[in-house]
């Protein structure tokens, strides 16, 4: 646009002031194409010109090249400048940010599903239901102490990661830059999945000591068998093993076997069996079980 504007201040100034001396060097030298543009770009910048309409329709006729300019393998220099002004429409940029709204939505319906099944599998959540709620969810925060919980191994070793690679696979269902990252050697993909254990951690914390926890129902950390820290640490730390190890299977062992048959029901199990907190954290979402960001359903290949 500026240099648009320093031609057409220089060709009008030469056009006022020296008009013999243009037509002479059009008489001395045929017909210079740079005499040839300016009379062209002139119309076009100049504000007094108020019919601008054959600029902004290129199939219009003032703007199309002659016979002679064809032959030549040039375009009128209007049609150029007019160009210039036909900007693409800026194309709007991916979000980069984390979309909380709907990761708290689906991390607090996975939250309330756990409560719901401690109440109706857990004897002594039920018990602890009764009694003045924030005098025993007080206790039960103070009292916590020790690494042991009283849990058996499964739940503490399966279980529990199994809950902390489901927290972790919704936070990355909701961060736009990262949900179609797959295992391998790109800092994208290590990036997403440690965000993705942050996200676990404060989810598991949660779980055990926030308003909708196990020390706020059920009150179970009053017991001093119950008190230990073990879930807070293994919920994340081995979840986001269990993460890496699903994202494994996924790549190296699913995909390559659904490429092998055109069954949607062997594809779908595939899916679910060899991913399973994956497939929940899908349905806490509102997702078929086999959803997967990185690729298409089984029955569109």
């Amino acid at each position: 646009m500026f240099l648009v504007f320093l031609l057409s201040t220089a060709a009008g100034f030469a056009q006022s002031a020296a008009p013999e001396d243009m037509s002479a060097l059009n008489s001395a030298t045929g017909r210079s194409e740079v005499i040839d543009a300016v009379p062209s770009i002139l119309e076009f910048s100049d504000p007094r010109n108020q019919d601008i309409s054959r600029f902004q329709n290129p199939a219009s006729p003032a703007i199309a090249p002659d016979e002679s300019n064809r032959e030549a393998g040039r375009v009128p220099a209007s049609a150029q400048t007019a160009r210039t002004f036909d900007f693409l429409e800026a194309r709007p940029r991916p979000s980069s940010s984390i979309e909380w709204s709907g990761l708290i939505i689906d991390s607090t319906r996975f939250l309330l599903f756990q409560q719901a099944f401690r109440v109706a599998t857990e004897s002594d959540t039920r018990a602890g239901l009764s009694g003045p709620f924030f005098r025993d969810y007080k206790d039960s925060v103070l009292n916590i102490h020790g690494w042991n919980d009283g849990d058996p191994f499964f739940v503490n070793y399966i279980d529990h990661p199994m809950e902390g690679s489901v927290a972790g696979f919704l936070e990355v269902a909701h961060d736009p830059r990262f949900r179609g990252a797959e295992i391998g050697k790109s800092p994208v993909y290590w990036k997403s999945r440690l965000r993705a254990m942050a996200f676990s951690a404060a989810f598991s914390l949660q779980f055990e000591i926030g308003p909708l926890s196990e020390a706020s129902i059920g009150n179970i950390q009053k017991n001093n068998k119950k008190a230990g820290v073990v879930d807070w640490i293994v919920t994340p730390v081995v979840g986001f093993g269990w993460m890496l190890g699903e994202d494994a299977l996924d790549k190296y062992i699913v995909r390559p076997l659904e490429l092998r048959t055109s069954s949607h029901v062997k594809r779908i199990l595939l899916r679910g069996i060899l991913n399973p907190s994956r497939s929940f954290a899908n349905i806490m979402q509102g997702k078929v079980p086999w959803h997967r960001d990185s690729r298409a359903g089984v029955s569109q290949f």
